[in-house]
């Protein structure tokens, strides 16, 4: 049914379809609601969509949340996405703003940030790489001080396994009931990785005095470092073309030496 303010008198142009959808709803408008309970929580919040989620939304304007308690978590957030049970930012963070989760259980922790998947997830693939912007018209401050070798020589390659368990419960994940997604938690836990530790590679970089973008440091005190792995290409390329020029120079004192 179409609601024009009902049960308060402000708001306007909003659709509920299901048992006690925007049920709080004063002066919210242009609000989409489809299922048991959705937008039950609204009051004030506009141009909200939830299909199965959303439920326990107050404020939060622009919203989009698609699949079983998706984005339930959320009350005053803005600008955020969920599509899949139960995704959306976990428990406590219902605040955040600008974020994506996608996937069953995909769970985000800081806003502008978006999550493909859950803690299970062992392969994201596409046909090709993704793409960066690196247009050069856009950038400013360009300096050549990337750091080498004596950043590249103080990481530590490790190989790991994950604690998959201590991770969910770290970031605030609910525990899986289902035996799927235990076996799934299993399967992933039992791969073995190769990597680098992102606390050590913040030590490495901040021992060269080299600001590096590869390392994101936690928003807050649930969510976990990480790296982007990808980043560790120019610092490479750098530490060779440092290792060219020794060894160009090495050749060098070698023919001086050959013809003495």
């Amino acid at each position: 049914k179409a609601l024009y303010g009902w049960p308060g008198t402000g708001g306007s142009q909003n659709i509920a379809i299901g048992n006690e959808t925007l049920l709080a709803n004063a002066d919210g408008f242009e609000n989409i609601a489809i299922g048991y309970q959705v937008l039950a929580s609204n009051s004030d919040g506009d141009r909200n969509v939830g299909i199965l989620g959303c439920a326990n939304n107050i404020t939060g304007n622009y919203n989009t949340g698609v699949g079983y308690q998706a984005l339930n978590n959320n009350n005053s957030g803005s600008n955020n996405v969920a599509i899949g049970r139960e995704s959306g930012p976990a428990g406590g963070y219902g605040s955040l703003s600008n974020t994506g989760a996608f996937g069953y259980g995909a769970t985000t922790t800081a806003s502008n940030t978006i999550h493909i998947g859950n803690t299970s997830i062992t392969e994201i693939a596409g046909e090709v790489a993704f793409s960066t912007y690196a247009d050069k018209r856009f950038k400013r401050n360009i300096q050549s001080n990337v750091a080498g070798l004596d950043f590249i020589m103080k990481l530590h390659p490790v190989t790991c396994q994950w604690d998959i368990e201590k991770l969910d419960k770290f970031i605030g994940v609910p525990e899986y009931n289902d035996e799927t997604m235990v076996k799934a938690r299993e399967k992933k836990e039992a791969i073995v990785y190769t990597g680098f530790l992102a606390q050590e590679v913040e030590q490495a970089a901040r021992e060269v005095n080299y600001n590096f973008s590869g390392v994101t440091a936690p928003a807050n005190e649930n969510t976990p470092y990480s790296l982007r792995y990808a980043e560790f290409v120019v610092p490479l390329v750098k530490a060779m073309q440092e290792q060219q020029q020794m060894i160009e120079e090495l050749r060098k004192r070698i023919e001086e030496l050959e013809k003495k």
